[in-house]
């Protein structure tokens, strides 16, 4: 029984310990976030090739060669 309460003890002040320093300056991020998502999204839509033989012929080109 003494375990028991023991780790809810353990368990309830984990909580409060952690759960303040999860939720700190989360919109303080939110522009930097999104301003990342706006360039990841611009850089796979200029890095996306539709042809994949093109890619796979590109690629051997450059294998052979080098």
């Amino acid at each position: 029984m003494e375990g028991s309460k023991f780790t809810l003890l353990f368990f309830y002040v984990f909580y409060l310990a952690i759960f303040p320093t999860v939720m700190a300056n989360i919109d303080h991020f939110d522009h930097v976030w999104h301003r990342r998502l706006v360039e990841a999204r611009k850089a796979a839509k200029e890095a996306y090739k539709p042809n994949p033989m093109k890619v796979t012929a590109d690629f051997n080109t450059h294998v052979i060669s080098g």
